[in-house]
């Protein structure tokens, strides 16, 4: 997981600030955050490809937003994130593809875990658990995706998505909850 440090967050804002007067002044933003935007993304999409010319978007798309951003006190790579996440289901929307959450056993038992369900991951476990991920909306699937796929903090989160780190953590609780009825019930039929 990555932590940026108060001179990166300080660094990325004096670099928008000058974007804003000279777009040469964003290639500090590309060159820091490129490698993770992409990772994230091909989370999301699964071909590489796909990925790069989805990061090159959120790219292009951020320098067309420099002069708007402010400093809201939320790091640039929140902003980066936000974009990415509207570019990936634009993505999905557009092209009519599914979109798929690959659930390893690491995945499946950090949710095991929060969802505090008792026994061994067992193939109808695990069906039960697929089947619950794909009855979830896309940015209730990405709100799970971020906190156990890709380990990101509440506070990471909230400010990707633009909500507190509080509500950030009760969304998510309830999710578990309800996927955890939803597994268990499955199990029982």
């Amino acid at each position: 997981m990555y932590h940026q440090t108060k001179e990166d967050i300080s660094s990325d804002l004096q670099a928008m600030e000058k974007a804003k007067q000279h777009p040469s002044a964003f290639r500090p933003i590309y060159e820091r955050h490129y490698k993770r935007i992409y990772l994230f993304v091909l989370n999301k999409v699964y071909d590489k490809d796909l990925a790069a010319e989805v990061s090159a978007q959120v790219f292009y798309k951020a320098l067309e937003k420099v002069g708007s951003f402010r400093d809201t006190g939320v790091p640039v790579t929140a902003w980066l994130y936000r974009i990415a996440l509207n570019e990936c289901t634009d993505f999905f929307r557009k092209t009519s593809k599914n979109r798929y959450v690959v659930l390893d056993d690491l995945f499946a038992n950090f949710l095991k875990e929060e969802m505090e369900v008792e026994g061994s991951l067992e193939e109808e476990w695990m069906d039960a658990l697929k089947e619950a991920l794909s009855q979830l909306p896309e940015e209730k699937l990405q709100l799970i995706e971020m906190r156990f796929y890709e380990g990101k903090s509440f506070r990471e989160i909230g400010e990707i998505l633009d909500i507190s780190e509080s509500n950030a953590k009760v969304r998510t609780y309830r999710l578990l909850e309800w996927m955890k009825g939803s597994v268990l019930k499955s199990k029982k039929s």
